[in-house]
């Protein structure tokens, strides 16, 4: 008799889709944070990028003033 009633709340659980919904819903969360994690990556890197290109190139513009102007010193 018990073992009866074990099976009639187990089928329950099993038919319930609103966990399964919570599962999917948490996994989609968790998907999306990660990917938001990702892509700010990729933009910190490419800023990171930008900003040594530009120091450097205004470094080389510098030292070519310097060597073309530096006699006026």
């Amino acid at each position: 008799m018990k073992m009866w009633r074990f099976i009639k709340i187990l089928r329950r659980f099993v038919q319930s889709t609103t966990a399964a919904q919570l599962v999917e819903e948490g996994l989609l969360l968790c998907m999306a944070l990660v990917m938001l994690t990702v892509m700010l990556g990729v933009v910190q890197n490419v800023l990171k990028f930008v900003g040594d290109s530009f120091s450097q190139s205004w470094r080389a513009l510098e030292q070519i003033a310097q060597s073309l102007f530096g006699w006026i010193r």
